[in-house]
């Protein structure tokens, strides 16, 4: 029923009852309809459930951790600029397309313009935003209007900074 042991034990001894539901747990042999003491037990499994869900989560975020300072890439997408190597999953590579584009707005930064002049000259130029590059990528069966209007998209000030300050 849920890993809360809190809302789950609110959940059998209070709305259920209250609202005439009858809860049934085949694989834990608790049925709300009959008395048993396998009812009575529903409230330590909950707790259990609780502790068991916060252990995997702080075994899965230590693996990342490790990972990462092994220097290993974990995340699902790639920064703007790079590729999953396709012979390691947890490296990355240049995306050779998307890298000079990350020149053009580095280039733009140095020269002292701002967030917003730099995405202004990007839309201008036609130059994809990250967004409709990976939309662009993923639907390239994609042939009506709405798709070739997306193509391109609208840079904001956001994903300039977002990009600047990315220190991947």
């Amino acid at each position: 029923l849920g890993r809360d042991y809190i809302g789950t034990g609110n959940l059998i001894e209070k709305y259920f009852p209250e609202h005439s539901v009858r809860y049934i747990a085949v694989t834990d042999n608790i049925d709300t309809f009959l008395d048993s003491s396998n009812n009575d037990i529903a409230p330590f499994k909950a707790i259990m459930n609780d502790m068991y869900a916060k252990d995997i989560s702080k075994k899965i975020k230590s693996s990342l951790h490790s990972r990462m300072k092994d220097g290993l890439y974990v995340s699902g997408r790639c920064p703007f600029g790079y590729q999953k190597d396709p012979n390691n999953k947890n490296h990355l590579v240049i995306n050779e397309e998307q890298a000079e584009v990350v020149k053009l707005i580095f280039d733009l930064a140095l020269k002292g313009n701002t967030y917003h002049y730099i995405a202004q000259e990007l839309t201008k130029r036609k130059i994809k935003t990250p967004a409709s590059y990976y939309n662009y990528v993923w639907n390239k069966n994609c042939i009506n209007e709405k798709c070739i209007s997306q193509e391109y998209g609208v840079w904001v000030d956001t994903t300039i900074k977002a990009i600047l300050t990315n220190r991947i």
